[in-house]
């Protein structure tokens, strides 16, 4: 397969497969970093056709921003790529010798990234910025959600679920293992390691973590004794119908303020708009050019 071939035309601009396999090798770079050349290779053969669509997407919306007069400063760019060098702790020598161990030409890759910036700056700038959310939809939206929303205050927890005793012998059994669990509680292991040593014992129901329940969502039988446990601490056995519970508390998260779930649900419901909006946006610009692919 030869690099240079040609893969797309866009209005009159070729697109080669070199500059798609570069693309490619900037998008997929983790995905591709422990791989072979061959194994590459095969891997980029899968995606080539669906990445070459966006690939042309993203040279139509480069060139409607340039029409548009936004650009894109030496300053911006190098800034940019010192925040992501500055994650790994490289000084500019070493960021450059790493990409060039990715095979990643610093200004190819000083590219890619002055175009990623373009292309986000065009769209806040004609999409994001112009998007209004009303009330009446934030209140919709939250009518609608409101039984997912933290309204209330919500707990996390950890248990260990033991099996009552049906005679004797399970009693025996049963009380050997409290025992057990209580002991290491208090030589301080963690609660975590102790579900670990009694998962799958015959009298142990169910160990695990809970994840944030609302209150409402609680049984009310144990949420008397959870509310009033403080962070970190540990109940005695609590003799239910169902099972002996040990519970720890792991957190405890107070229910958000009205305010703050209403400019999430704006938040939420802005990116909606935009995402539609940028995909029309987009496929405008592709119905208004003439593409050829030779793929």
């Amino acid at each position: 397969m030869l690099l240079d071939k040609v893969v797309a035309i866009v209005d009159r601009e070729i697109i080669t497969w070199s500059e798609l396999y570069k693309a490619m090798s900037f998008e997929y770079q983790t995905e591709i970093r422990s791989l072979s050349v061959n194994e590459k290779k095969a891997y980029f053969e899968q995606l080539q056709k669906e990445f070459l669509e966006k690939l042309i997407d993203m040279r139509l919306q480069i060139t409607e921003a340039r029409k548009m007069g936004v650009s894109v400063s030496q300053s911006e760019t190098k800034n940019a790529i010192n925040d992501i060098r500055g994650r790994y702790g490289f000084t500019l020598e070493q960021f450059i010798d790493a990409l060039e161990n990715e095979g990643f030409e610093y200004d190819d890759y000083y590219k890619r990234i002055s175009e990623q910036i373009l292309i986000q700056k065009f769209v806040q700038m004609e999409i994001n910025s112009k998007i209004l959310v009303s009330d009446e939809e934030v209140n919709e939206y939250f009518n609608l959600h409101k039984d997912e929303m933290p309204l209330e205050m919500s707990y996390r927890f950890l248990q260990i679920k033991i099996k009552n005793p049906t005679d004797e012998m399970e009693e025996v059994e049963v009380k050997h293992v409290i025992s057990e669990i209580q002991e290491n509680i208090n030589k301080g292991v963690e609660f975590e390691k102790i579900m670990e040593m009694f998962t799958g014992n015959p009298a142990v129901i169910y160990t695990g973590d809970s994840g944030f329940i609302s209150a409402k969502d609680l049984r009310s039988d144990l949420l008397n004794y959870i509310k009033g446990l403080e962070e970190g601490e540990i109940t005695e056995p609590l003799d239910k119908k169902d099972g002996i519970f040990i519970i720890k508390l792991k957190k405890k998260q107070p229910p958000v303020k009205l305010e703050v779930l209403r400019d999430n649900i704006r938040n939420i419901l802005v990116n909606k708009k935009a995402e539609k909006k940028y995909k029309d946006w987009a496929k405008s610009l592709r119905q208004r050019a003439l593409i050829e692919i030779k793929l």
